[in-house]
C-alpha cells in the first residue's frame, strides 16, 4: 500500500486523503491509527493540530487536550521549533475559548512564549558608553 512506501512525491496528500476515508467511513479507531503512524514518520505541526481537530469534531476534548500536550511536549524542548509552537499553541488556545473553561483558557494562555526585550548598550567610537539598543 502508498502509506506503507518510504518516499513519495506528495505523502501529505496520500495521508489526508486515506484519513478522510477512514472518518467518512466512521473508522475512528483507525483514524487515530493512522494518525499515531502519520506522527511517527513526521511531527509537523499541521498533523498535531488536525489530530487534535478531529478528537474534537467527535466531542473527545480530553483526548484533544492529550494530544495538544504530547505536541507541546515535543516542541518545548526545541528552540528551532517554536514558531511551531507557537501555531499550536494559539490553535490550542482557540480550542479551549470555544470548548474550555476559563481556567483552561488561562492555563493555555501561560503556555504562550512571551517575547523578551533585551537592552544591550552600544559603545561609540571614542569607547564611550553612547546609547541602549
Amino acid at each position: 500500500m502508498a502509506v506503507n512506501q518510504p518516499t513519495l512525491d506528495m505523502p501529505e496528500m496520500l495521508w489526508k486523503a486515506y484519513i478522510d476515508l477512514e472518518i467518512k467511513l466512521k473508522a475512528h479507531n483507525k483514524v487515530r491509527a493512522l494518525y499515531d503512524r502519520l506522527l511517527k514518520r513526521t511531527k509537523h505541526v499541521r498533523v498535531w493540530i488536525s489530530r487534535a481537530q478531529f478528537e474534537t469534531s467527535l466531542n473527545e476534548i480530553k483526548n484533544a487536550r492529550k494530544v495538544f500536550e504530547e505536541a507541546d511536549q515535543y516542541f518545548k524542548g526545541d528552540d528551532a521549533l517554536r514558531e511551531e509552537r507557537v501555531m499550536l499553541v494559539e490553535a490550542w488556545l482557540d480550542f479551549e475559548m470555544n470548548r474550555g473553561s476559563n481556567k483552561t483558557v488561562q492555563e493555555v494562555k501561560s503556555r504562550l512564549p512571551r517575547r523578551v526585550k533585551s537592552k544591550r548598550l552600544v559603545k561609540g567610537e571614542d569607547g564611550k558608553d553612547s546609547y541602549w539598543e
